[in-house]
């Protein structure tokens, strides 16, 4: 191995940060669940009549005060407007929800506030992850497991552009690895002749 080169590969720090994100998404996935058996009892009960009585009982699951949404959306209204008119929407929310004065005493409202920033203003990244998975699973792998399509799928959409990418390192992973089983070359050379 040449000295000279770069090492190439994940540093520890990149390893734990990876670590880090897959506990949260993991909690993430055990919090919605048990956020929709929740949804599905409060909309068969008596109590929900409309969306805006959903609104109010989720809320109050979350432990919010919902008398006091309303007083913390003005008093909140009027610290930006003094004192954040220079911060951009994003600066301005993650000094929000992350300053532990502001956490405290706006912590109604920053519920709602989470809310919304979680919510999707278009479908379009939606139909891109379609897009990808019908790219990705296609008639020769139809068979993938579900976390090799989600890692194939967030490459696809999150990683380095074409341009960027530097293939060399998988390309060597790969051709030193031992091959699980090999597809069948007659269907997938049919498909490559096809394009």
């Amino acid at each position: 191995m040449d000295p000279s080169r770069p090492k190439r590969g994940r540093s520890e720090e990149s390893k734990n940060k990876r670590k880090d994100y897959d506990k949260q998404r993991n909690q993430t996935r055990v919090n919605i669940g048990r956020a929709y058996a929740e949804w599905r009892q409060l909309r068969d009960s008596e109590e929900c009549k409309t969306d805006a009585d959903l609104a109010v009982l989720l809320l109050k699951f979350a432990k919010c005060n919902t008398a006091a949404v309303q007083d913390e959306w003005r008093q909140l209204k009027v610290l930006v407007s003094q004192n954040f008119r220079d911060k951009t929407n994003t600066g301005l929310w993650q000094m929000l929800l992350t300053k532990d004065s502001y956490k405290q005493e706006y912590k109604n409202i920053l519920e709602l506030v989470k809310i919304m920033l979680v919510l999707p203003i278009s479908a379009a990244q939606c139909e891109r992850g379609f897009s990808a998975q019908n790219r990705i699973k296609n008639s020769t792998r139809s068979s993938l497991a579900v976390s090799t399509t989600e890692d194939l799928m967030r490459i696809s959409l999150e990683g380095p552009s074409v341009e960027e990418f530097d293939p060399t390192p998988a390309v060597d992973r790969w051709l030193t690895s031992k091959r699980a089983r090999r597809p069948d070359y007659k269907s997938c050379w049919d498909d490559i002749l096809c394009v």
